[in-house]
């Protein structure tokens, strides 16, 4: 785990336009003020490896003989094909077992660390400003921690797999905010990060996204541990 120190941030996009080279869609506006508290967020995605660890199985979508095979390929790359329901069942048992309090990060917090904290220089993606240096692209999910990190040492936090959030998806407001926590409800969870089957533009740190959570697909999760 990397801690994230806390502090203020301005996240979304200020308009429908080209914003610092990365298109922004209208929800991903407006941009708006953003305290975070300091947290410790996972270096890494959740692998493979771990997931079985805590589960004592891999999701039942995937083919364990075929992942035996394929070892060290599939136990160090991010956890997918995982509905965001299945994760809280594995954060669940992680923390029984572990007594400590993981939790999925809320979308405010997954920005924040994306962009760096107070260490951010502002790239477009998380650590740089060219995709190709910090984003898996192109034919599945690749080991963790395969290209450079952020400025807070985070890997793949622009493609890979995709990442849940805590968060209902709704709509930004241009209120300031102070550890925003999202929706008290809604059809779709927010998904961050962009993908390797992704386009260039939803590995922006500020590119939203949403899935419905009970899909599976090219998503996975990274842990956030509360102080």
């Amino acid at each position: 785990m990397v801690l994230v120190e806390g502090g203020w941030f301005v996240m979304g996009c200020l308009d429908d336009n080209w914003i610092e080279g990365s298109y922004c869609h209208s929800e991903d506006c407006p941009e708006h003020m953003v305290y975070i508290d300091s947290f410790f967020i996972g270096k890494y995605e959740v692998t493979f490896e771990q997931w079985k660890t805590v589960m004592g199985e891999y999701p039942k979508c995937f083919n364990e003989k075929y992942l035996e095979n394929n070892v060290p390929f599939y136990k160090q790359s991010p956890i997918f094909r995982v509905t965001w329901n299945e994760c809280q069942e594995f954060i669940a048992k992680l923390n029984k077992g572990s007594k400590k309090k993981y939790r999925m990060p809320t979308e405010a917090e997954w920005e924040y660390a994306a962009k760096g904290g107070i260490k951010t220089q502002n790239y477009i993606f998380s650590g740089s400003d060219s995709a190709s240096d910090v984003a898996v692209i192109g034919n599945g999910p690749r080991l963790v921690g395969s290209l450079k990190p952020n400025e807070l040492g985070l890997f793949d936090m622009s493609g890979n797999v995709k990442e849940w959030c805590s968060d209902w998806y709704d709509n930004y407001t241009a209120t300031r905010q102070i550890n925003p926590k999202g929706a008290d409800s809604g059809t779709s969870r927010v998904v961050r990060g962009g993908s390797y089957s992704s386009g260039s533009v939803y590995y922006a740190v500020k590119k939203r996204d949403s899935s419905d959570p009970d899909k599976k697909g090219d998503i996975g999760l990274r842990l956030v541990m509360e102080l």
